[in-house]
């Protein structure tokens, strides 16, 4: 009986060492990664809004907790807000040019930034505006066209409208800092923000690909 079963084992251990064998095993990107980024976050609130939305910074951690659900779950990725601060840029202003808000948070951020691992995020209660020219016959035209949001892609700051849509926009303009860009696409990277919550393909793979990228520090004017 024991000689049976030595040569039973034998045959096993045969079989095993010369059966063909699968190729190797193809992991997700979950499998991958098991451990989570965790992205620090200072929030620059407009100082302004305090006295009109007390709630502010409580508004802004829903944005963030949401922005960070979604960018787990996606691509590991985590959001934490280690601090706020007043921002003062402009005081007493109602409308802001978004070029201008943003090249603030740029220089705040270059400032006081201690890690590449650390984003700048402006939030403003106020009229956020791009200008917009356009040749009208032989005359420039110049219009103020509204904006929720605007970001430097792979950079370090971003400024956000503080309202009902704020997450769906802080997702948005994160996105851009990962590397995202712009698309038709029923997406949360379309031109227009959405109430989107999915990545398209192609903005999956860009994040994805770049979820361990250093945010670059822009030397705005």
């Amino acid at each position: 009986m024991a000689k049976r079963r030595a040569v039973f084992f034998a045959a096993f251990l045969m079989f095993f060492y010369i059966s063909p064998r699968d190729g190797p095993h193809k992991t997700s990107f979950a499998d991958e990664i098991t451990k989570p980024r965790v992205v620090k976050v200072i929030a620059l609130i407009d100082k302004d809004i305090w006295g009109i939305n007390p709630n502010a910074a409580e508004e802004v951690i829903d944005a963030i907790s949401f922005v960070s659900g979604i960018f787990e779950k996606e691509f590991n990725v985590a959001f934490e807000i280690t601090r706020f601060e007043p921002w003062g840029f402009p005081s007493g202003k109602t409308e802001v040019n978004l070029q201008e808000a943003l090249s603030d948070v740029a220089i705040i951020a270059n400032n006081q930034s201690k890690s590449d691992n650390e984003i700048f995020l402006g939030f403003s209660l106020k009229f956020l505006f791009l200008r917009v020219c356009d040749k009208v016959g032989e005359e420039i035209v110049c219009v103020k066209e509204e904006k929720n949001g605007y970001a430097y892609v792979f950079g370090n700051a971003a400024v956000i409208r503080l309202n009902y849509d704020s997450k769906y926009v802080a997702l948005h303009e994160i996105g851009h800092l990962f590397g995202a860009t712009h698309t038709d696409e029923n997406s949360v990277m379309n031109k227009q923000i959405n109430t989107s919550t999915e990545f398209d393909e192609k903005n999956k793979e860009i994040i994805k690909k770049n979820w361990e990228i250093y945010f670059s520090k822009i030397y705005a004017p």
